[in-house]
């Protein structure tokens, strides 16, 4: 029998990955089933905000802190949005962990020009910085400040805490994968937090680094660089408003979705029927035909992953065909697109944006 010390550290790395996903993923259901059973669902905000922090932090580490870049657009003001948002999210968090959180936004960041940049991948890297915060820094004070930097001209975020912070330590360790300081030897985690947050930034094309505040806990400072927009950049409020092509408007639409996930059907269902679109649902190809049967969809939403028939299978029944070869088809998937789609017209990566439907619907009928 092989001692502890003789398994790779491969092995012991995907084993802490694995728990940390399963403790982000419980949570996620737990809180869930905690707010079903509420008396009072208006009062319990405080625990949707925290579903948002275990699936955010879940996501970033399946991804290694990386998705593909959503490229939305923002300006100055809905930057503040943004930040603004966050921070409604923060003080929830905060509270149950007897901390506090304070905003700071500089004049300069008012007054910026239109720019490019992606709030989702931005968001995803305050929320890591703060659960990181609150695991580490216990009952601490915790604030964000955004300005314009004088020199470099970049956006430069600062989120610090006084925490008891991390010692000695070189600051650049606490980025490496799977890396948890001396100090920490009571919390849970794997150490892929921090690293997740630097991978996103870099791909953002920015900067983060660590030092120590003072006097105690620890200091995060992010440097973006905000690509300038030489035309107002309004594509998501375009999409919304044009919606489809002239020959039909989207009350005519029809739509099947097929899927075998409730959750992922209520998802997709509510987005299109908030877009005064008709669905239709099946969860398995057999309920797919009887649906085309009745109804011929203009289009399709395919989840990739179903047992039995999965969804390239699906796609190929239908392409072959001669009644509905020619039906616009889009996988979906928590997957990235592969390099050759083939049957499929389009890929759409979980988590789906209003704006992605639409592109989706515009760009395929």
């Amino acid at each position: 029998m092989k001692k502890r010390s003789d398994i790779t550290p491969q092995i012991l790395q995907t084993d802490s990955l694995h728990h940390d996903l399963r403790t982000h993923i419980t949570a996620i259901i737990s809180l869930s089933n905690l707010i079903k059973k509420t008396e009072h669902p208006n009062q319990d905000s405080h625990l949707i905000d925290a579903i948002h922090l275990a699936a955010d932090t879940a996501l970033a580490i399946m991804d290694g802190g990386v998705r593909e870049p959503s490229q939305p657009c923002t300006d100055g003001h809905s930057l503040q949005t943004c930040l603004h948002d966050f921070r409604t999210l923060a003080l929830g968090l905060v509270h149950s962990s007897n901390a506090s959180f304070s905003l700071t936004l500089h004049e300069t960041i008012k007054d910026l020009p239109p720019i490019i940049l992606d709030p989702a991948q931005l968001h995803r890297v305050l929320m890591l910085l703060l659960d990181n915060a609150l695991a580490y820094a216990g009952p601490a004070d915790i604030t964000l400040s955004a300005q314009l930097h004088s020199q470099s001209q970049q956006l430069q975020l600062t989120l610090c805490d006084t925490g008891t912070g991390f010692g000695q330590e070189d600051p650049e360790k606490l980025f490496m994968p799977y890396h948890r300081g001396s100090k920490i030897v009571d919390k849970s985690g794997s150490g892929l937090g921090l690293w997740s947050a630097r991978n996103i930034i870099t791909v953002m094309g920015g900067t983060i680094t660590a030092k120590r505040n003072s006097p105690t806990g620890a200091c995060f400072t992010i440097f973006l660089p905000l690509m300038p927009a030489f035309t107002p950049c309004e594509e998501e409020k375009a999409l919304l408003s044009k919606g489809t092509p002239p020959s039909k408007a989207l009350s005519d639409l029809s739509i099947l979705v097929v899927d075998d996930n409730k959750t992922n059907h209520l998802i997709l269902g509510e987005m299109l029927k908030a877009m005064d679109i008709k669905v239709h649902h099946a969860i398995n190809a057999d309920q797919a035909f009887q649906v085309m049967e009745h109804k011929r969809p203009d289009l399709i939403f395919m989840d990739i992953r179903m047992p039995n028939i999965d969804g390239w299978t699906l796609a190929r029944m239908i392409r072959e065909n001669e009644r509905w070869s020619n039906i616009p088809l889009i996988a979906t998937s928590s997957d990235k697109a592969p390099q050759k789609l083939v049957l499929f017209n389009a890929w759409q990566q979980r988590p789906i944006r209003a704006a992605d439907l639409i592109s989706h619907i515009r760009n395929t009928l």
